[in-house]
């Protein structure tokens, strides 16, 4: 059994004989950056860039956080990309987010005890319709995963 010394001892030994830590750069980021949405309680920003990749034209939808170095670093993890063929669709659900984000607030506006009078559009209805229940409990959301 190690003794607390011991294993300080050679905690000490295994750090003189590693190699000294590489400084290293954050890859450049691609394309024409559109947005940048900060995300300042998690030192992380969304970045909406134009890109390319072979000739075809793509929207990069990325989370970049600020590393210990200061420096901003994609997060391998959360982002993805549209392709262009999918903007419209992209373009449509946002547009009824949109919609149902103003429909939202009105009823937040509303004086007390007063109904306030929804209107119903296609878009904001289809994706109501569409909706599989899962967006709908604020409880399980996570915008991460939608």
């Amino acid at each position: 059994m190690s003794t607390p010394n011991a294993l300080r001892s050679n905690a000490q030994r295994l750090r003189g004989a590693l190699p000294p830590r590489r400084q290293s750069t954050p890859p450049a980021e691609q394309g024409r950056r559109l947005a940048t949405l900060p995300r300042p309680r998690d030192d992380a920003e969304i970045r909406l860039s134009w890109c390319e990749y072979d000739g075809h034209p793509y929207l990069s939808i990325r989370v970049w956080v600020k590393g210990d170095d200061g420096q901003w670093w994609p997060d391998k993890h959360r982002g993805f990309s549209v392709r262009l063929r999918e903007l419209p669709e992209v373009a449509d659900a946002i547009g009824a987010a949109l919609e149902l984000a103003a429909e939202h607030l009105e009823g937040r506006q509303a004086p007390r005890g007063s109904v306030p009078g929804r209107r119903v559009d296609g878009s904001a209805a289809a994706i109501r319709q569409a909706d599989d229940g899962h967006c709908g409990r604020a409880s399980e959301f996570n915008e991460f995963t939608h």
